[in-house]
């Protein structure tokens, strides 16, 4: 037991001395940020239900719900929001549901009709964002007695993606 009391001792004061009473050491290591750019919405709109007038026609409109679009992407370019129906398929004639995104960070296009097919929302988002803004849809009937009562299902799909 007194020999390794002795070893230890004279490793501890070899080590001192060594250092002089200021060591010190560097270390090297990366830190990274990964890119991310997300959308999502604050809730789904509330059912939008159309009183005909004597013509026939009405609208609904929803305006309830809200986008937050955020990214800290890198590089050039500039970000887009379009919008598709994306369960249900296309609308019944004489029927259309428009979609409005407002934005504070890039240019809205207005009322979009929604269809199957994707339409731009807002464009010329900046890679770097943080945007909540409201999102309103419009559900219109044209010569609605032509058509039958009954219920309509759509699933929205708003996508954020870089443009060139």
């Amino acid at each position: 037991m007194q020999k390794i009391i002795q070893i230890f001792t004279l490793v501890t004061l070899c080590y001192m001395r060594t250092c002089g009473g200021a060591c010190w050491v560097t270390q090297g290591f990366l830190m990274s940020v990964p890119s991310s750019a997300k959308i999502k919405v604050s809730k789904n709109p509330g059912k939008l239900t159309v009183t005909l007038n004597a013509a026939g026609s009405g609208s609904a409109i929803d305006s309830s719900t809200t986008y937050t679009v955020t990214s800290n992407s890198q590089g050039s370019g500039q970000l887009q929001i379009t919008g598709a129906i994306t369960t249900g398929g296309n609308m019944p004639t004489n029927t259309s549901l428009t979609i409005s995104l407002a934005s504070q960070s890039g240019i809205s296009q207005g009322a979009q009709t929604l269809s199957t097919t994707a339409v731009a929302l807002v464009t010329t988002l900046p890679l770097l964002l943080n945007d909540t803004s409201t999102i309103t849809y419009t559900f219109t009937v044209r010569n609605g007695w032509s058509i039958a009562a009954q219920t309509l299902t759509r699933k929205v799909t708003l996508t954020l993606a870089a443009t060139s």
